[in-house]
């Protein structure tokens, strides 16, 4: 194959769409790293890097916010030994700055020497919906709907 003036632009144009695909910033890849980012955060007990990723208008439909969210946590990462977050069939819809990620939930606590589902009835998982907004910058959490917070026993 002779290298001419049009192989070259097209090769070019092929990679330069390729880096610009492979770069670009969407939103959808940023909502799902920071709910994969929110998963490793909660396994670690990292309650500044979990509440890093909700906002502080965050307001569900069982009346927490956002200091409700972070006492829970508080007393999730005292009372249990290890977490195990599984947020899987995400599907992520976007509406300018605003977004919803819907998904299954299960939490699988250690208590007392024992794995204990805290999110999931019996290993079915809850079905979620996450609603999260750009603010500055980034995508907060603004809401988590679908838990049924009766099994916390808080």
């Amino acid at each position: 194959m002779k290298l001419t003036g049009r192989n070259i632009a097209i090769g070019s144009f092929v990679v330069a769409v390729l880096l610009a695909w492979y770069f670009w910033d969407s939103a959808e890849r940023d909502i799902r790293k920071l709910l994969a980012d929110g998963e490793a955060a909660v396994e670690a007990e990292d309650i500044t890097r979990t509440m890093s990723h909700v906002s502080r208008q965050y307001m569900d439909e069982i009346g927490l916010n956002y200091l409700g969210v972070r006492r829970v946590l508080g007393w999730a990462f005292n009372r249990f030994d290890g977490f195990d977050v599984r947020l899987h069939d995400i599907s992520i819809t976007i509406d300018g700055d605003k977004a919803k990620a819907t998904g299954r939930l299960q939490v699988l606590v250690l208590s007392q020497g024992e794995n204990v589902y805290l999110i999931a009835e019996s290993g079915i998982p809850d079905l979620v919906t996450i609603t999260l907004v750009k603010q500055r910058l980034a995508w907060k959490v603004t809401s988590v709907n679908g838990i049924d917070v009766s099994r916390l026993r808080l």
